[in-house]
């Protein structure tokens, strides 16, 4: 609920505002926080917008989403603040008083307001789908050991890794997409623009074609008259793709199954999937969260959607006393290595070190996935534009050779 209010600061300055809180007490609790004297605080009435006023489809505050970049800034911020000897609350009002960014400031200023009404910094995260599930358990653990500052360095530090990894995926198709944009941008001048020339000039001479030269006339004509159709039909495809893999679950983990099994690439989406299953899986446990528990939440963040399921429905056995390395055995999904080394860590009961070893293993080994795939596709793409460019050489030149025979006769 919201409250204005009327309020002098130490320099006698009157001060009108507005500010989000449970009840009355809650508002005057901020209110005075904020090193302010209240004189009047009401509750708060919405004044008519005009037109440019409006905010058209003003989502809910609880419902908005937060990039990993500024969580990862945030935490990074309020991990220096609560190192520095910062209170929780002070440190939160920096954030607001310091945040551009519109979104993002009210749902800071929600959680202020949660704060100063008494809830936990945890418990008003939760309320909240900007907070991912790995974030919010490892605040309450940090709140639970007084360690807070500590938390939330690891959560700036686990987002950092991520980033730093899905970046050097995402570099690894820059490139090749580029080289594919290149060689469909390629065809389609050539097919509708190039071509269509010598088609009529080899029409008015008639001259007989090379299958290749006829082939590739055919295929002119077709992109120049139905070139509309088949692009309709490929945006479909990738729309009823993109549907397909969102809504239906048996389908999106067909497709995960299939995705590890492609040569090369296969490789790379286990280890880095790997890679970050385990980065979670360690913060989680280091700060102190049950195994069962913070398995979930790390598959749950799983990009894989057959990895992710499958690590989920193998808890069950963990719940009923099986051990962890042996469940995930039986999935027959992760190396070898990841399963010993699994078994050894329950073993010696150092879990959580374990798994951040496997965490820096993995991030070498995707980096190094990484550099093969692009050695791979770049060669391979340049050399299928190459063969492209010269199919239509020759279908154009090839022609010319038999005018000129023509002539000669």
């Amino acid at each position: 609920m919201k409250y204005s209010y009327v309020a002098f600061d130490s320099d006698g300055k009157k001060i009108k505002d507005v500010v989000d809180a449970e009840n009355e007490a809650a508002a005057i609790y901020y209110i005075r926080n904020q090193e302010l004297s209240p004189v009047s605080v009401t509750p708060y009435k919405e004044k008519a917008k005009n037109f440019w006023e409006i905010e058209i489809m003003e989502p809910d505050v609880h419902k908005l989403k937060m990039k990993k970049k500024h969580l990862m800034q945030f935490a990074d911020k309020m991990s220096i603040m609560l190192r520095a000897g910062v209170t929780l609350s002070m440190a939160m009002d920096v954030i607001v008083t310091s945040e551009k960014n519109r979104r993002y400031k009210k749902i800071y200023r929600a959680i202020l307001t949660d704060l100063y009404g008494g809830a936990s910094l945890a418990d008003s995260m939760r309320t909240f789908d900007a907070f991912p599930e790995v974030v919010v358990n490892m605040v309450a653990s940090g709140e639970k050991t007084g360690k807070l500052d500590w938390a939330f360095e690891k959560i700036s530090i686990l987002y950092e890794k991520e980033l730093s990894l899905n970046g050097k995926l995402s570099s690894v198709f820059t490139y090749p997409a580029f080289l594919i944009f290149l060689m469909v941008a390629l065809f389609v001048v050539m097919t509708t623009i190039v071509l269509p020339k010598f088609s009529s000039m080899y029409a008015d001479f008639g001259a007989d074609l090379p299958a290749i030269t006829k082939f590739m006339m055919a295929l002119s004509s077709f992109m120049i008259h139905y070139g509309w159709l088949l692009l309709l039909l490929i945006v479909a495809a990738i729309a009823g793709f993109i549907l397909c893999l969102k809504y239906v679950s048996g389908f999106r983990n067909k497709v995960s199954q299939i995705m590890l099994r492609i040569p090369v690439y296969g490789h790379l989406s286990m280890v880095s999937n790997t890679c970050n299953f385990s980065q979670i899986a360690a913060a989680l446990l280091q700060a102190g969260v049950e195994v069962v528990d913070s398995v979930r939440i790390a598959a749950s963040v799983i990009k894989n959607r057959h990895i992710s399921s499958a690590v989920k429905e193998s808890l069950e056995s963990v719940e009923q006393g099986a051990q962890l390395h042996t469940a995930l055995q039986k999935l027959n999904i992760f190396e070898p290595l990841f399963i010993s080394m699994i078994m050894i860590g329950e073993e010696a009961s150092m879990l959580p070190d374990t798994f951040q070893k496997m965490a820096d293993l993995y991030e070498a080994e995707s980096s190094e996935a990484a550099r093969k795939l692009t050695s791979i596709l770049e060669p391979l793409l340049t050399l299928i534009i190459g063969l492209v460019i010269a199919i239509m050489v020759v279908a154009i030149i090839l022609p010319m050779f038999n005018m000129y025979s023509v002539i000669l006769q």
